[in-house]
Formats: C-alpha cells, structure tokens, sequence
C-alpha cells in the first residue's frame, strides 16, 4: 500500500497492539505517546514535530480524540464538562492547526478528518497522523 502512518495515544499497549496490526499489513507505522488533554505542555506541537521529523509531511489528519464521562449528565460538575471540551473539542482544534500551519497550508489540498473510514482516506505515499486508536465511524472532511 505504501501509507506512511503516524498513531498517537496516551497508552504505550495500544500504540503497540495498532501498529503491530497496521505493520502486518504492510504500513510504514510510527507511535507517539502523548497526551493531548494537557493543554499546557503543548502535546499537539510535540505530536506533529514528531511526525514531521520522520515524514516531513502531513497530507491527512484523522482527529480521534476524546472521552466521555460516564453518569447522567445531570450530575457532570463544570469541571468535570470542561475536562471533556478541553480534549474531545479543544485538542482536536490545536492538533488540527498545528497541523496546517506546519504542513498544509502551503500545498494544495489537505485532508482533515474526524473519524472517518479509513478506506475513504488511504492514499499511497502519503502521511497520516491518527490521534487516537481505534477508529470510530463518523467522518467530516475539510479541503483548503
């Protein structure tokens, strides 16, 4: 196939189950753990410098991040609301413009994601950073 992939997870066990799974199938595979719910520290630079170093490009990003909290939704606190924005909304914003400001914005066309299949995605020769393993179905696309 010739995809080039990049995965990115806080758990080192499921990078390795994904790539071991991807290697097997031909897929040139590279881990990241990171964490993208801490803001702070700037995992979404860390996670695309990463990728850019052993790829030199992005052509598409599948933006797989988030949590849920389990309860009735009547007994989520603020914070608790807000731990799940700062992930399932704003790290999948950050990656995705860290993303095109390093990589996208000057070719001409891009490939964002938000789980999508994967068949709809795969394009040999070409870079894919998924930022979360496994891969849900429901897909948004976005072209510059």
């Amino acid at each position: 196939m010739g995809a080039k992939v990049a995965i990115s997870a806080r758990k080192q066990s499921e990078l390795d189950t994904a790539s071991s799974y991807l290697t097997a199938k031909g897929i040139d595979v590279l881990t990241i753990v990171n964490d993208l719910g801490d803001a702070a520290s700037r995992p979404d630079e860390q996670l695309v410098s990463n990728v850019l170093d052993r790829f030199g490009a992005v052509d598409i990003l599948i933006n797989n991040a988030g949590m849920v909290w389990g309860g009735a939704a009547t007994d989520l606190t603020p914070e608790n609301w807000s731990k799940v924005m700062a992930l399932n909304v704003d790290a999948c914003f950050r990656v995705a413009q860290t993303v095109a400001r390093k990589s996208m914005i000057h070719e001409s066309q891009a490939r964002l994601s938000t789980s999508p299949r994967l068949r709809d995605l795969a394009v040999p020769g070409r870079t894919a950073i998924f930022s979360r393993w496994p891969i849900t179905p429901a897909k948004a696309r976005s072209s510059h």
